[in-house]
């Protein structure tokens, strides 16, 4: 939030909107990381848009199930699973993101993958996750 001394300061004086100390933001990711963490945000927009259509309800905070998959070796509860992929999806219909982690995609890939109803079918050239892990299992 803005402070009221900085909004005077802009009203005063419109060149102090970009000052030459406010750095742009780097992208975290780049090269080849960048391209592969833009086609994974491109799945997660259209698993978000097939889940919409064929099943008539837009994922929001108050209406997505629990997410109820395998766990792997993530430092989070169940509940933060949620969060962190529906935080995901909402950047990325406002289109305020390029791509997405690696991990967050990882991490709503398998969310969908939960939630998806057993009688649609998985998109076929999007590789569905495993229902348990593999680890646990060996």
């Amino acid at each position: 939030m803005m402070s009221l001394r900085r909004k005077l300061a802009l009203l005063l004086c419109p060149d102090l909107a970009v000052l030459p100390y406010d750095r742009p933001l780097a992208p975290r990711l780049a090269g080849p990381e960048l391209a592969e963490a833009a086609a994974r945000a491109k799945e997660l927009c259209r698993l978000d848009l097939l889940y919409a259509v064929r099943t008539g309800v837009v994922l929001t905070w108050s209406n997505a199930p629990q997410y109820e998959g395998p766990m792997y070796q993530w430092p989070h509860d169940r509940q933060r699973v949620r969060r962190i992929s529906l935080g995901a999806l909402e950047r990325l219909r406002k289109g305020k993101q390029q791509g997405v982690r690696p991990i967050t995609a990882f991490m709503a890939c398998n969310y969908f993958s939960a939630i998806w109803p057993a009688d649609l079918a998985w998109p076929a050239d999007i590789p569905r996750p495993p229902k348990s892990n593999p680890q646990e299992a060996a």
